[in-house]
């Protein structure tokens, strides 16, 4: 997980607001094309990574996606706004500072192998409704950051209410996760042995994993960058 900087609700998006101020969420079904560039849009500023857990967020029109479209206060937040006919979940439903690219948490993964069970997902599909400690549109988080990854491939936290966040509201320690998180320790570790990443050009190194090629970074690059500046001295 990392920060995420917000950028402009896409035209179609505010477009629509301004027209009807009262919508929420559910109406959108009846627009596919708002939806459609709201896909785009949080895939841009994320370049391409699922909010929570990093992996590749996609959507390819008339084929498959796996984006989905994550609310950080839930819409069934229930908390009454003052001078308004709308609960505080239905109000941020429509917002777009509210809105992340999550993945499918796992479900054509567990599809394709036969899993099944709540266990199994992670991110929003694992979440649900649960309200979070942790926010992927604060930079308070991550700098300096309050979590680590684990030599294992797990993600961990020594601030009671973030290691919640991530290892049982998201379940970001799923073993399919933790897989490919280790994949990329690995591959750091094999790069280091190789004298491929060296103390010289460490900097130079982790400046290129958290800079974007053609408008997409490296599924897990942060996993990959912790661990250069952890093992690189």
């Amino acid at each position: 997980m990392v920060y995420i900087q917000k950028g402009s609700a896409p035209a179609s998006l505010t477009s629509y607001l301004v027209a009807h101020p009262t919508a929420t969420y559910d109406k959108l079904k009846r627009h596919k094309n708002i939806k459609v560039d709201i896909y785009n849009s949080l895939i841009a500023e994320q370049y391409g990574l699922c909010a929570y857990c990093m992996c590749r967020i996609f959507y390819n029109p008339g084929t498959d996606r796996n984006i989905q479209i994550e609310h950080y206060i839930p819409q069934s937040d229930s908390t009454l706004v003052v001078g308004c006919s709308l609960t505080l979940g239905q109000k941020k439903s429509l917002d777009y500072t509210n809105m992340l690219g999550v993945c499918d948490g796992g479900k054509q993964y567990n599809r394709d192998n036969s899993l099944s069970g709540l266990e199994n997902l992670s991110c929003d599909a694992h979440r649900g409704n649960t309200p979070l400690t942790i926010n992927p549109l604060d930079n308070s988080f991550f700098s300096p950051r309050i979590f680590e990854y684990k030599n294992s491939g797990k993600i961990d936290s020594s601030n009671s209410a973030i290691k919640t966040d991530l290892t049982e509201t998201l379940n970001l320690n799923v073993q399919r996760l933790v897989n490919l998180r280790k994949q990329a320790i690995n591959k750091v570790v094999t790069m280091i042995s190789k004298g491929q990443i060296t103390s010289a050009n460490k900097s130079q190194r982790i400046t290129e994993l958290k800079t974007p090629k053609n408008g997409k970074l490296e599924a897990f690059y942060d996993v990959s960058a912790f661990f250069i500046d952890k093992l690189v001295k």
